[in-house]
């Protein structure tokens, strides 16, 4: 079975379940991502959702048991509940704005609110305190995110690189390509290019 969108690609309906890919990509043209989308993607360890998502919806990940982290999408509207049921392995959830949606408490699983950390952006802590489901997490770091820099990456240990989408790369700068990609050091993010 083939991926399943709306026929302006703008609702991603179905990811085959069983399938062996370890990430994906969403498509730009999504907006929103419909219920139980990638429901048993046991595979799955990191799924990159564009900005361009504002909905998704109930148990969308549900049973994706190796998903270990998640970059939500800055223009979230609405998350429906229980979106990432029975994945307890998240570690690391990334929500990069200052106005956090709120939803309900049963968005993820307790084990991800004890033992994941959320990540999000300096200075919006207190939203993220106040809102539910952000404030369960026990661990939430406060991350800055700069303007393109030009970096000799050589000099960066215990860095984590990103694609320009938000999709997990490697520690070794050595395997990318020319191009700019987001690379975390400690609690700060920056964009970099790579010549």
């Amino acid at each position: 079975m083939e991926y399943c969108f709306d026929k302006g690609k703008n609702n991603l309906i179905l990811y085959p379940a069983r399938k062996n890919d370890t990430d994906y990509s969403i498509p730009n043209t999504v907006t929103a991502i419909e219920v139980q989308a990638f429901s048993d993607c046991e595979s799955l360890t990191s799924v990159t959702i564009p900005n361009s998502v504002s909905e998704i919806g109930w148990r969308a990940f549900e049973y994706c048991s190796s998903l270990t982290s998640i970059a939500l999408p800055n223009c979230l509207e609405n998350l429906e509940a229980e979106t990432f049921y029975d994945c307890k392995n998240i570690r690391k959830v990334e929500y990069h704005t200052e106005k956090p949606v709120t939803a309900t408490e049963d968005v993820f699983p307790p084990t991800v609110y004890e033992n994941a950390t959320l990540y999000v952006p300096e200075g919006a802590l207190s939203a993220y305190e106040n809102t539910t489901p952000w404030r369960y997490f026990l661990n939430k770091v406060e991350t800055t995110v700069s303007g393109v820099i030009l970096a000799d990456v050589k000099e960066l240990t215990d860095a984590e690189y990103y694609s320009i989408g938000g999709l997990y790369l490697g520690r070794n700068s050595s395997d990318l390509a020319p191009g700019i990609y987001i690379v975390r050091h400690g609690n700060t993010m920056k964009k970099i290019t790579i010549k």
